[in-house]
Order: structure tokens, then sequence, then C-alpha cells
């Protein structure tokens, strides 16, 4: 075969695979288009090729229903979640500390940007492999080993605090703004006393993630911060604020 056509058979595999995720998001942003309209029911695949102006065989050599898609939507939504995040993990070593920040993030989000926690709730995230759900096993496993958390596996606890933080993410969409903050601080504490964690030590870790977020610039709306100021500054408010220590006092009754 000749290196001509080798390139032109190249091309024509990149030009293919380009049409094929083209198509593919064109599909996708429908089905988000059409769920922001009606949330509550998964739209038809008469709906979808209608807005994509696509065959309903079209649609069906990339998805075999409108739920795979949905799920699909959701990975990739907490795929984009566990990247926004890691600068705030990064920056964070106590198990305690982390396991409060992941979870006012996720809560902030889903009270600014309902859409995004609706498309969340669709996906079957305790059984989706995704980077959010492996941030969370690594941080449960660490603070089983610190001491600050008194269970013995990493695994079901996943899962359990995932299925906490959907429950808690669709009740905050139901909350006035001026009742958010408090909805937020409640679902902390709910989660960290499932985990073992006792109220004083609680009360501390909710104390010092009250001056980290007041540092970080648009702190309503942190997905919308951009990515370099955002690490940059998180950095800045960990070491003012004495992020990254480990909260041993009074957990799980041992100081």
């Amino acid at each position: 075969m000749s290196e001509r056509h080798e390139e032109k058979l190249d091309h024509r595999i990149l030009v293919a695979s380009r049409r094929r995720a083209a198509m593919r998001s064109r599909i996708l942003r429908a089905i988000m288009e059409i769920s922001a309209a009606q949330p509550i029911s998964a739209p038809s695949v008469d709906d979808v090729i209608r807005v994509a102006g696509i065959s309903k065989g079209g649609f069906y050599r990339y998805f075999s229903s409108t739920s795979e898609a949905l799920a699909m939507i959701g990975h990739e939504l907490a795929e984009e979640l566990a990247s926004l995040i890691e600068p705030a993990y990064d920056v964070l070593t106590d198990p305690l500390q982390r396991a409060c920040v992941g979870t006012v993030l996720v809560l902030k989000r889903a009270a600014g940007d309902p859409i995004w926690a609706e498309y969340m709730l669709r996906a079957d995230l305790p059984r989706d492999n995704s980077s959010f759900l492996n941030f969370m096993h690594r941080d449960l496993s660490a603070g089983i080993r610190s001491g600050q958390f008194r269970f013995d596996n990493a695994d079901l606890a996943s899962e359990l605090v995932m299925g906490i933080n959907q429950v808690l993410m669709r009740g905050i969409s139901t909350r006035a703004s001026r009742d958010q903050d408090d909805y937020i601080d409640f679902g902390v504490t709910f989660l960290l006393r499932s985990l073992g964690v006792e109220q004083i030590a609680i009360d501390e870790v909710l104390l010092w993630s009250k001056s980290y977020f007041a540092g970080l610039p648009n702190n309503e709306r942190w997905w919308d911060v951009p990515l370099a100021e955002r690490a940059e500054r998180l950095s800045g408010v960990a070491r003012a604020t004495g992020g990254g220590g480990t909260v041993r006092i009074s957990v799980c009754g041992r100081a």
C-alpha cells in the first residue's frame, strides 16, 4: 500500500470519526434541550429525532433508548464535575475536610444549576465507574485508615454516600434560596454523622469550611470560575485556613 493511499485512508477514518462524534453530540444536545423543558418524564425517541433533525435509524445507530442517552449525559457530567472539583481536592489532605468540601461543592452546583442536577439525578452513578465515584472511594478509604470514619467497607459506603448526595441534590432544588445554606449544613452534618463522625468535629469542619469557601471567587457559582484561577485561589485559602492537616478532635469518641 502506497504512502499516499495510507494518508487518504487515515483521512477518511478521521472524517468518519468526526462525523460520528458530531452526530452523537447532536443527539445529546437535543435530549438535553427536551429534558430541560420536561424534567419529569424522559424524552421520547420521536421528540429527539424531531429536534435533532435526524432519522429514527440515525438515533438507533448511537443509542438503544433515550434512557441510555440520558445515562451517558449523566456520566459525562459526573466526569466534568470530577475535573472541576479536583483543584479543591488537590489542596486538601484531611479526609474529613475533603468530604465536607466535596459535598458542599456538589450541593452548591445543584442549587445554582438545577438543570445540571436533573441530569445527574437521572444517571445511575452508584453503579457508574466515574472519576467522581473514585474520588469518593479514595477519600472514604483514607478516612477509615486515619480513624476519622467508623465503618469497614468503603465500597458499600461509596454507594450509600452517593445515594445521600443524590437525595440532597433533589432536596435542595425544592428549597427557597434563603434556606439553601441551612440545608447544605444539615446535609453535610447528616452525611458525616452516617460515617461515624461526632458532632463536635462536624461543627469544627463546617466552621472551617465557611472561611474556605469565602476565599473562593464567585463561590455561589464556583464552577464558572476559570480552572487556573480557582486552583490558585483555593491553594491560598487552604493554607490560610489551615486546610490539609488532619482533623482528629472527638471523632468517633477518640482524640
